[in-house]
């Protein structure tokens, strides 16, 4: 695996937000993130085999950095889009939540002498 962009760790689902932004930037470095934005629909002045081979390579590139315990999820997708989206919806939504769940339970703590 090319370590040029420095060391990217796995998604284990609780990293994801991290994950996520460092994801983007190694895609957008290697020339694969149009493939997430746009998917399937390919530009008219690149070829269509190497469209194809663009668009396993971005899948199977973001693949490599999911845990295996996670891997089982995103195995059966063959667009970088829907990955994404998939990664996305799994994990962002359970973030948000968390988040708003650790914002109730501070605002409804109150001091205690004990």
């Amino acid at each position: 695996m090319d370590n040029s962009f420095g060391e990217m760790f796995k998604l284990i689902g609780s990293n994801f937000l991290v994950w996520k932004l460092k994801m983007r930037d190694m895609l957008f470095c290697k020339y694969l993130w149009l493939l997430v934005q746009i998917g399937k629909g390919k530009p008219d002045k690149i070829d269509a085999s190497m469209w194809e081979v663009m668009h396993l390579k971005s899948i199977t590139y973001i693949r490599c950095f999911i845990d295996m315990s996670l891997y089982n999820n995103f195995n059966e997708e063959t667009e970088a889009d829907v990955l994404w989206k998939k990664t996305r919806f799994m994990f962002e939504n359970k973030n948000v939540v968390s988040r708003v769940s650790i914002f109730k339970r501070i605002v409804r703590l109150r001091y205690q002498d004990n």
